[in-house]
C-alpha cells in the first residue's frame, strides 16, 4: 500500500495546499442532483485516477478492482480521510456500463457492448424500474452520505476500459507475430503465456492469473478472436468460422504429444549429466565400487529411455510437419478453387466470346490499313527538291556572307555643310534602283 500512497502524494490535486485533493475526497452523493456539474467532473477524475492505479499495477489485479477496506486504507490521508466517494463512482461506471461485477462479467453469455432481445426486455421491464427506483432512493437519502453506497458497491468489480485497452495489445502483438499454419491451436498455458508477455511502452500491465481469466473471456465472447474446448484454445481469424473441428483436436493432440516429449527429453539429459557427475564423484572420493556401478548402470538406463524418447519426439515431429504440409496444400487448393471461379466469371463477360474478339480484332486491322493508306499517300505526293538549285542558293549566300564582311579601310570625311546639302541633293536626285530579293524555296504539292 505503499505504492498507493506514493501515487497519490504524487498526483497534481495533491500538491501544495491540498484543497483540491480534499475536493476530489469529499462525498458525492449530495452533489448528484445538487451540483451536477462537480458531479461529472468528480466521477471522470476517480474513473481516470482508479483505472490508471489498476493499469500500473498498484492494486491486486489489472482488470478489476476490488472495493474492500484494504483498498480504503490505501487511499486514506491524514487531511482528507478515506475516499468513500469511489463507491458512487462505480455505481456511475456501472450505469455508463463500463465496469461489472467480475462473477457477472464471466457468466453472462452475450457480448457486453450489446444486449440480446431477452435481456433488452429484462432491462426495460424489470432491471430499469429498479434502477429508477434506487437512483430514487439514493438521491431521496443523501443525508447519509457515501456510506450506503459502499455498503452496495463492496465487492470486485471489471474495469472494462482496461480489460478492452488488454486486448487491443493483444491484437496488436498477434499482428506482428508470425505464425506458422498449425500455431493457432494452442493450449490455455500457452495463451496465458502469451498474456503474460503484453506491455505497452511504459511496460504495462503486469497482469495476473485472475486477468487471465477475465481477458480470454472477452476475447472469446466479445471480441470473438478466440474459440475455447477445454484446455485447446484456437486462435480465429477475421471472417472464419468460430468453431473446433476435429482437424483441430489431433493438432492439438499431436502438439502437446510433442511438447510433452520435449519436455521428457530435456529432464533425461539434466539426469544423465547428473548421474555423470555422481559416477566422476564417487571415483574421485574413492567411494565403493558398487556405488559407482550403480550410477553407471542407473546413467546407462537414461541414455537408453532418451534414445527412445528422442526418436519418438522425431517421429511426432515428422508428423508435424506433414500435418503443417497437409494444411498448406488445402488452403493452395481452395485458393486455386476461387481464383478459377473468378476467372470463370471474368471470362463469361460477352465482350471476350470469340466471335466478338475476333470481328473486334479485324475492324482493327483494318482501320491500321487505312492509316497507312493515308500515310502513304501524303509522303508519296512530296515535290522533289532540285539540287543545281540548292547549290545556286548557297553560292549565292556565301557571295552575300563576303560582302557583309568586307569593311572601308578609310574613316568617312566629315564634309562641310554647304557640301553636305549638295550631296544630299544629289541623292533625291539620283534613281535608286531596286533590291533584287531572293525568292523564298517553297515545296508545292501536287492537286
Amino acid at each position: 500500500m505503499d505504492a498507493l500512497r506514493a501515487y497519490i502524494a504524487a498526483l497534481p490535486e495533491a500538491r501544495g495546499s491540498g484543497d483540491a485533493l480534499a475536493s476530489m475526497y469529499a462525498d458525492l452523493g449530495g452533489q448528484r442532483a445538487s451540483d451536477p456539474n462537480a458531479f461529472r467532473t468528480k466521477v471522470d477524475w476517480w474513473t481516470r485516477t482508479l483505472r490508471d492505479m489498476a493499469w500500473r499495477g498498484l492494486v491486486t489485479n489489472t482488470m478489476s478492482l476490488t472495493l474492500d477496506d484494504a483498498l480504503l486504507t490505501g487511499l486514506a490521508r491524514p487531511s482528507t480521510g478515506r475516499p468513500l466517494c469511489i463507491a458512487v463512482v462505480m455505481e456511475e461506471l456501472v450505469r455508463q456500463r463500463r465496469a461489472m461485477r467480475r462473477a457477472d462479467f464471466l457468466s453472462q453469455t452475450t457480448s457486453v457492448h450489446q444486449r440480446s432481445p431477452l435481456s433488452r426486455v429484462l432491462w426495460e421491464w424489470v432491471a430499469q424500474p429498479v434502477w429508477r427506483a434506487a437512483t430514487n432512493a439514493w438521491h431521496e437519502s443523501d443525508a447519509l452520505g457515501d456510506e450506503d453506497a459502499w455498503h452496495r458497491m463492496h465487492g470486485e468489480w471489471v474495469l472494462l476500459d482496461n480489460v478492452e485497452q488488454a486486448a487491443q495489445l493483444y491484437r496488436d502483438a498477434e499482428a506482428q507475430r508470425i505464425r506458422g499454419v498449425l500455431d493457432s491451436v494452442l493450449s490455455r498455458t500457452e495463451l496465458h503465456a502469451q498474456f503474460a508477455s503484453l506491455h505497452d511502452a511504459h511496460g504495462r500491465p503486469h497482469l495476473t492469473p485472475a486477468d487471465y481469466v477475465v481477458l480470454e473471456r472477452y476475447l472469446e465472447r466479445d471480441d470473438g478472436m478466440l474459440v475455447t474446448d477445454g484446455d485447446l484454445v484456437k486462435i480465429v481469424a477475421r471472417g472464419a468460422p468460430r468453431s473446433v473441428n476435429e482437424a483441430d483436436r489431433g493438432v492439438f493432440a499431436v502438439r502437446n504429444m510433442h511438447r510433452k516429449l520435449t519436455a521428457q527429453v530435456d529432464e533425461l539429459e539434466a539426469r544423465i549429466k547428473q548421474a555423470h557427475a555422481r559416477i566422476v564423484q564417487a571415483l574421485r572420493t574413492k567411494q565403493p565400487e558398487e556405488r559407482a556401478k550403480a550410477y553407471l548402470r542407473t546413467k546407462k538406463q537414461l541414455e537408453e529411455m532418451l534414445t527412445k524418447r528422442v526418436g519418438a519426439l522425431e517421429t511426432v515431429h515428422s508428423l508435424l510437419l506433414q500435418m503443417e504440409q497437409a494444411v498448406g496444400d488445402a488452403e493452395i487448393v481452395r485458393n486455386y478453387e476461387t481464383s478459377a471461379a473468378t476467372l470463370r466469371t471474368i471470362l463469361a463477360d460477352p465482350a471476350l466470346q470469340p466471335a466478338r474478339v475476333d470481328a473486334t480484332m479485324d475492324a482493327l486491322a483494318e482501320s491500321v490499313e487505312q492509316g497507312n493508306e493515308v500515310h502513304a499517300a501524303l509522303t508519296s505526293q512530296a515535290a522533289p527538291v532540285d539540287d543545281d538549285e540548292i547549290a545556286r542558293e548557297l553560292e549565292q549566300l556565301a557571295l552575300d556572307a563576303r560582302d557583309e564582311r568586307v569593311e572601308p579601310t578609310e574613316p568617312a570625311k566629315q564634309l562641310e555643310p554647304s557640301k553636305q546639302s549638295e550631296t544630299e541633293a544629289k541623292k533625291a536626285t539620283t534613281p535608286t534602283l531596286p533590291i533584287r530579293r531572293r525568292r523564298p524555296r517553297h515545296v508545292w504539292l501536287n492537286a
